[in-house]
This record gives C-alpha cells, structure tokens and sequence, in this order.
C-alpha cells in the first residue's frame, strides 16, 4: 500500500509515469494499492491510522486520472462500485441485500454491454474511444484475431504477437494523423494475448486462472476467514485488474502484485484445510534451514544479476545511444551487456534511426562531416544486426529498418554499388517474408531499383505500396515524381 503511494506520488513528477516508467503499469499497479489500502482501512483500529490510510487512498484514486491512465481510473471506479454492490448484498437485511443483487446484475450486464459496443464500429462507445485513445488499439485487437484464427488450438507461443502483428500488418496505421504505435509486439489486451500465445488451451487456462481469483475470496467468506468487507474489496480488486486487462497488458509489475496474492490466497487455503500436514521452514532441522537459505539468497542474486541488473544497464545503454546526435555509437558494447531481447533492442534502435535520419535528411546531406558520420553508424548498426540473424530470425521491423537504413546509406553516399545493392535487398526480402502487407517494404524495393535505374520494376513496387494504402502521402509523393519524369511510358 506505502509503495503505491510512493510510485503514485512519483507519477507527479514524472511525465512517463513516474518510477514505474509508463503511466498505464503505474495505474495497474495502484489497482492493487488502492483495494488492498481498502482492506487495510477497515483493519486498523488507531484513528490517526486512518486518516493516514485515507490519504493514501485519496492519493491513489486520483493519481490515474491526473496521468492519463484512463484503463486503470475507469477500471478503478468500476472495481468500487463493484465492491459496493456485492457487500450490500451481504446484508443481513432483505431490502439491502435484493437492493444490491439488483445493482450488481445490473453492472455486469452494463460491463457487458460496454464490451460489446466498444468493438461495435458504429456505436458510440467506440467512437468516444477511439477519440481518446485512438484507433490502434482496434487494429491491434483486429490482428490478434486473424493469428487466432489460424493458430486456434496451440496459438504461436509465447511474446509472438509480434510475428502475427507482421504478417496480419494493416497498413492504415500508417496514415497521418494522430501519433500511433506502428510497431508493437503486444495487442494490448491481456485475454487476446494469452490466445494468439497458447491458442484455445491457453487462453482458458488464463482465464481459468483468472476466475480462481474470484471464487477464493468467496471460499474464505464462506469459511468465515474474510469478513464481507474483505471479500467485496478483493472481489471488486479483480474486477478493476480484469476490466483494465481488456485495453492493456501484464508487466513484471502486475504479476508480481498478481502472484503474491495468488500465493497468500492458496497458501491460506492449504492452512485451513490441512493444519496437520503442513511442515513449515521453522520446523526443519538446523542444516536443512542453513541449505534452504543458502538457494535462495544464490537465486535472488542470480535473478538480479541476469534479469534485472544487466537488462537495465543495457537499456540505458541504448538511451544513450538513440539520444546521441552525431558521437560515433558502438552497438557492440550494447548488445554484448545482456543478450535479452537482442533482436528487438537492436530493432528499436534502427528504427529510432531511420525516423532521425528521414527527419534530418536534407541537414545531413548537405553536410559532408555529417555524412561520414551517418556511414559509419550505419554500417556499425548492419553488422550488429547481422550477428542476429539466427537470434532474431522473425523480427520484421528489425529487418524492415536495416533495409531502411541502408538505402539511405546509399541515398547519402551516392554509393550504389552492387555489394551494397545486394545488402538492401537481403534484408528487404526477409521483411516481406514476414509482412507482406506493409507498403514500406515495397517502398524500399522500389527505391533499390530506382538506384539501379530498373525504373520500371521502381514503379510497379511503388504502385504496388499504393495500392495497400493510398493514403500515405510519401508513396503519393514518390509517384507524382516517376509521373513528372516518365509520363506514360513506363
């Protein structure tokens, strides 16, 4: 509860979300804060203890709307209504407790029609959505389910949304307008995201999981070890984290809050049903409590070393290295210090790249030191990314930005020999493999035979880029001018 109101108040100073580094994990965490600084509210029995609790409740009610956090504020609002509803129909009293059946039913069915509306093109609710959030989301929910339907029983294993994100790509995300996230490897919606993973067996296993969570609080009601208090906080907590679950995805921080509780909940299971067979640490003899210590601490410090230590220093490292405007970058040093996540570090790296490079373009070109100096980035990213030809095989937008980065290479240099030609090409040809349907791919393409002056290959892949979107003003842009040159004979 005290850790929430800290990251809640550091969300205060901090336009990313304060030490959570994202407003969305901050509001899934403060879900847990504020439910469980609930429970705690009816638990203390000091006054000043409560009014301290209260603040710190107010603190984290308020904090996700301040930030933006607009899944985990609503799902926040729901969760206590919620909770109301279910600890009125718990009343003793008849009137209270039909009253508060009543509404409950009602709120669920609400939930649902809320549901079902926001993926109802034509409705309302998803309009208001879509103008507060966008419409990516929508995109991303529609993708998931193309990889679901092809892959329905097993799914495509885990952290692979973005393999089906490639080959499902819509090209209207690419449209201007309203900044959107092009590149992603969640759909940002928990429950699609277990089935596109683990397929129909996944899925329900999740949400299996997921209901386990609201059937113990109500078995520990039963077994008269949670007051009705108890059981409608932790019963509208879930509610809260399912609803916000629905628009989001788990991180490290949720899971954590969701595993410690699932661990207090079946531990106090085993408790109460099974006192006598139930062998704590304390009852182990001297030696074996000593060994018992001794893994743990050895796995505490090898879980820090290797999964949180060095993928931070590797992500400032790559801070560094994207915020560097014209120092020379060794993304060798980077990628060396953890080899997590390599294919899509280095990804993101390329194509926070490519956009500096298309936004400066005419600066560089103009300047022959800034020139040399974008050549040896260049080559210094391409042969990092080589190396991860095996690690990262189906990370398209890493292939996609290496092909990017060196047509400009080329286009900088003026440098389009045959060595350099056959690069761009090698590293094209994967990214179409794996996103057919993305108008940059054909857009590289048409650009590579331009510099070859195959003008009329050039033409056909520009058309071809436009004909999956004619929206995107560049491809408009690259046609007028092969219109201008040619005319009609191509």
């Amino acid at each position: 509860f005290f850790s929430g109101i800290i990251l809640a108040i550091s969300a205060l100073f901090n336009d990313t979300g304060g030490l959570a580094g994202n407003s969305s994990y901050t509001g899934a965490y403060l879900i847990f804060s504020f439910f469980i600084g609930g429970i705690l509210l009816f638990v203390v029995r000091n006054v000043w203890r409560k009014i301290l609790v209260s603040i710190g409740l107010i603190i984290i009610l308020v904090i996700p709307f301040v930030i933006g956090a607009r899944g985990a504020f609503g799902g926040l609002l729901a969760g206590i209504l919620v909770a109301f509803f279910i600890y009125l129909a718990l009343s003793g009293k008849k009137i209270i407790r039909v009253t508060g059946v009543t509404l409950l039913i009602l709120s669920l069915v609400l939930t649902a029609f809320v549901g079902i509306s926001l993926i109802q093109p034509t409705s309302r609710i998803h309009s208001e959505f879509e103008k507060a959030a966008g419409n990516s989301r929508f995109i991303f929910w529609k993708i998931a389910l193309e990889g679901i339907k092809e892959r329905p029983l097993l799914g495509w294993g885990p952290e692979n949304y973005s393999v089906v994100y490639a080959k499902y790509f819509d090209p209207t995300i690419l449209e201007p307008g309203e900044a959107r996230e092009v590149s992603v490897d969640k759909p940002h919606n928990m429950v699609l995201e277990q089935f596109v993973s683990g397929g129909f067996i996944g899925g329900m296993l999740f949400l299996l999981f997921l209901i386990l969570f609201f059937i113990l609080p109500l078995y520990f009601y039963r077994k008269k070890i949670f007051s009705k208090m108890e059981l409608a906080l932790f019963t509208g907590l879930f509610f809260a984290y399912f609803l916000q679950d629905l628009i989001i995805f788990d991180t490290v921080i949720t899971y954590m809050t969701l595993f410690v509780l699932f661990g207090i909940f079946t531990g106090t299971t085993l408790i109460f049903t099974q006192k006598e067979k139930i062998k704590t640490i304390s009852g182990l003899k001297p030696i074996a409590r000593t060994v018992h210590a001794i893994v743990c601490i050895l796995l505490f410090i090898f879980s820090w070393i290797f999964f949180v230590h060095l993928p931070s220093k590797k992500a400032k490292g790559i801070y560094t290295l994207v915020s560097r405007k014209t120092a020379e970058k060794d993304f060798s040093v980077v990628a060396s210090i953890s080899p997590m996540g390599n294919g899509r570090d280095v990804g993101i790296i390329g194509e926070r790249m490519v956009k500096s490079y298309q936004e400066n373009i005419d600066t560089i070109k103009q300047d022959p030191r800034l020139i040399a100096q974008a050549h040896t980035d260049i080559n210094s990213f391409l042969t990092e990314a080589d190396k991860l030809t095996e690690a990262a095989p189906n990370d398209y937008a890493l292939w996609l930005a290496c092909a990017q980065l060196e047509s400009f290479d080329m286009t900088s240099t003026g440098n389009f020999e045959d060595k350099a030609i056959s690069r761009a090409l090698s590293y094209i040809d994967r990214a179409r493999e794996l996103s057919p349907n993305d108008p940059r791919v054909y857009l590289v393409y048409g650009q590579i035979f331009a510099y070859q002056k195959e003008f009329a290959k050039a033409h056909d892949y520009l058309m071809k880029a436009y004909n999956l979107d004619p929206k995107i003003p560049v491809l408009k842009e690259y046609l007028d001018k092969f219109e201008k040159l040619f005319g009609t004979k191509l």
